[in-house]
């Protein structure tokens, strides 16, 4: 009986479909913007794109111009650039930027480079047609412009593949039209369509370096949001020590004022009680105690209504919402949750000075500056001493956070923000994790971490942020 024939995998896939499937996801990789993240990068890089173009646009005529007229001194030329040119790349430059900064266009941002691009080959045509004393020196030189036009493309538009090779094809036909157009008008000598091989090529090359760059954008992009996503894990464990040291500290400071309310409640329940069988003199004087209870349980009162709004304000820390907020006030609750841990080892010293209020996501500067405070507590000699300031400095808000403990030496220094593991005691563990999350934290909101130390005289970590964040609507 013969032996039954296997039959192939049903997952099985041959090469050449997964080869070609690789090729028609590297040309055509429209299926990455069906993320809405991503999508909205694309949208911020073609905003930016603008902003190249425009810069091109105004700084190609006047560089232009300006060899043209050094050249002149050795050897004069009677073409070079027409006044119209520069107009007409001044109005496209300032077209480009308004439309850069206006809400309703940036969504088309993208279209709007490719065109840019169009009607900048079709200027640098006319320009060499009609400015170029040579006809056929002017074919060749603004199929040169043509060329550039087409590589400032790659560069600063985040277009798909095929989106530059459509740009090629036009820029390729209006540039055959315009130099047929001139020919007829015999400016020009006879154009053939074998002229156009070479910008073919041009147009092929260019669409494969738009596919390897777009490519790039996207890998990076998903290599951002895999560092975001690990930061935002390493963020949740700090937030997670951070609430726990809250919460200890909170049922702490919740003892005092509570059990005085309530010491106060049972004295004027006794009091009352007394009062009904006492004498005149006795009366007075259980009214004056009467009072002070009273004045005791409005103190105490008051003491748990700053306890609820500092556990409203840390509520709404948790939400990691963008709020505008006093920067100095958060220091100064940071600054309550590690104190029963500040009391037992080291002297605090706090220098607050006047700070404007800043747009920030209050959770996560809590815990950069949570985390440099244990930081320093650590590093600090027992009844050492840990300072923290803040102050204003033109245009930038500056945290400094000193301890006079044991320092960092200079290889260490450099490698301070640079996450790694090490061996102690038979376990692994991680160093310099929170101050590189603490460093991405600010640099997301603008400012940056700097960090100097001494081995042996202590660390001072300043914390700059700018007056208006990268999270404020108005920057």
């Amino acid at each position: 009986m013969p032996a039954p024939v296997s039959k192939p995998s049903a997952s099985f896939t041959p090469p050449t479909h997964r080869f070609w499937s690789r090729i028609q996801r590297f040309l055509f990789p429209h299926a990455a913007e069906r993320d809405e993240r991503f999508r909205a990068e694309i949208e911020r890089l073609s905003v930016r794109s603008l902003y190249i173009i425009a810069g091109v646009c105004l700084g190609m005529p006047v560089l232009g111009f300006t060899f043209h007229q050094m050249a002149n001194l050795f050897e004069p030329y009677a073409g070079g650039q027409q006044p119209w040119m520069i107009f007409a790349f001044l109005a496209l430059a300032a077209v480009l930027v308004v439309a850069a900064r206006t809400a309703c266009v940036r969504c088309y941002a993208r279209p709007l480079a490719l065109v840019s691009g169009l009607i900048s080959a079709g200027i640098l045509t006319w320009n060499q047609i009609l400015a170029n004393p040579d006809p056929e020196e002017a074919l060749i030189a603004s199929m040169i412009g043509v060329v550039i036009v087409m590589l400032v493309g790659v560069v600063s538009i985040p277009a798909l593949p095929v989106q530059i090779f459509g740009l090629g094809a036009a820029i390729g036909w209006l540039h055959f039209g315009s130099a047929k157009l001139a020919e007829y008008w015999e400016m020009i000598p006879a154009v053939s369509l074998h002229h156009y091989a070479g910008l073919d090529l041009v147009t092929i090359l260019c669409t494969a370096l738009c596919a390897v760059n777009y490519q790039r954008i996207h890998e990076a992009f998903l290599s951002h949001q895999r560092q975001m996503a690990g930061q935002s894990r390493l963020l949740l464990s700090e937030s997670a020590a951070l609430m726990g040291r809250f919460a200890a500290t909170l049922s702490h400071e919740l003892n005092t004022p509570a059990g005085a309310l309530q010491s106060a409640l049972d004295s004027m329940d006794a009091l009352t009680a007394k009062k009904a069988g006492a004498s005149e003199h006795e009366r007075e004087r259980l009214e004056q105690m009467a009072a002070e209870l009273r004045r005791t349980a409005r103190e105490s009162s008051r003491g748990l209504t700053d306890i609820v709004r500092k556990m409203q304000r840390f509520t709404n820390l948790d939400r990691a919402e963008v709020m505008e907020v006093d920067l100095n006030d958060l220091l100064r609750d940071v600054a309550s949750m590690v104190e029963p841990e500040i009391q037992a080892k080291v002297e605090l010293e706090m220098d607050y000075r006047p700070l404007p209020p800043l747009m920030v996501r209050p959770q996560q500067i809590s815990a950069v500056f949570s985390n440099l405070l244990h930081n320093a507590i650590e590093m600090s000699p027992q009844q050492g001493r840990v300072s923290i300031s803040s102050r204003q400095v033109d245009s930038q808000v500056e945290v400094t956070v000193r301890d006079h403990g044991r320092g960092f030496s200079r290889e260490q220094l450099a490698d301070v923000f640079d996450p790694g593991f090490y061996v102690e005691g038979g376990r692994v563990r991680s160093s310099n994790w929170g101050l590189f999350s603490s460093r991405q934290i600010v640099r997301e909101h603008g400012g940056e971490v700097q960090v100097d130390s001494v081995l042996g005289r202590g660390t001072e970590v300043k914390v700059v942020l700018p007056r208006r964040t990268n999270l404020d609507p108005a920057a």
